[in-house]
Parts: C-alpha cells; sequence; structure tokens
C-alpha cells in the first residue's frame, strides 16, 4: 500500500510540473519547455496506466 501511494504522489507532482512547463510556454513561447512538459504529460499517462492496472489486480 506505501507503494502505491508513493506512486500517486509521484504522478501529482509530475502532472503539476508539466502544467508549469505548459504555462512557461505559454507565457513565452519556448519549444524547447512545450517538449519537456509534452513528455512530462507522456510519462505521467503511463505511470497513471501502470497505477490503475496495479490497482485493478491487486487482491486486497
Amino acid at each position: 500500500m506505501g507503494t502505491q501511494n508513493w506512486l500517486y504522489d509521484t504522478i501529482l507532482y509530475m502532472y503539476a510540473l508539466s502544467l508549469l512547463f505548459y504555462f512557461s510556454d505559454f507565457m513565452d513561447a519556448n519549444r524547447r519547455a512545450k517538449r519537456i512538459g509534452t513528455g512530462l504529460l507522456i510519462f505521467v499517462w503511463i505511470l497513471q496506466t501502470v497505477f490503475l492496472v496495479i490497482r485493478i489486480f491487486d487482491p486486497s
């Protein structure tokens, strides 16, 4: 259970970080910030999928 809470917290922090990079790109057009934000968002999507699969197949 502790691992799942750690994973969930990581997902939230990385999602917030990706939003900050997107906002940074919005304020001042920065291609690198947009690329980092997109990469983090894709990684968050993968982590959320892993979290969901763990929750579905966890017997307890």
